[in-house]
């Protein structure tokens, strides 16, 4: 297996969009490095599926080729403290292996702007 083939969606779910090119650069560098390919997911026929659960306040429902992840800028505990948290949210048994289909990164904005 090469390196390339891995594919990762990224969507900014909130509304400082100050920093979207630092997590665009991150995961293409990531989709570089990542060897293999996870299987495709279709989305989901129900209207109220998402693939964040309940942790956005946005309904996201798409086909994910190979990894979808949904970030927000917000206020977690003021500058100094937490930088972020992150995790999956769907995950899937792939060649073996349990892989995130979809996951969220939320990060302090006061901590980003110190």
């Amino acid at each position: 297996m090469k390196a390339g083939n891995f594919k990762i969606s990224l969507m900014h779910m909130g509304t400082d969009k100050s920093y979207n090119h630092i997590f665009e650069k991150a995961a293409r560098r990531w989709e570089r490095i990542i060897v293999g390919d996870s299987k495709d997911v279709p989305k989901k026929s129900s209207s109220s599926h998402s693939w964040f659960g309940s942790d956005f306040d946005q309904k996201v429902n798409v086909d994910i080729d190979d990894v979808l992840i949904g970030y927000q800028m917000e206020k977690v505990d003021g500058r100094g403290g937490v930088l972020g948290f992150a995790g999956p949210v769907y995950r899937r048994k792939d060649q073996g292996s349990i892989t995130a289909i979809s996951g969220i990164m939320k990060f302090d904005k006061e901590d980003f702007d110190w």
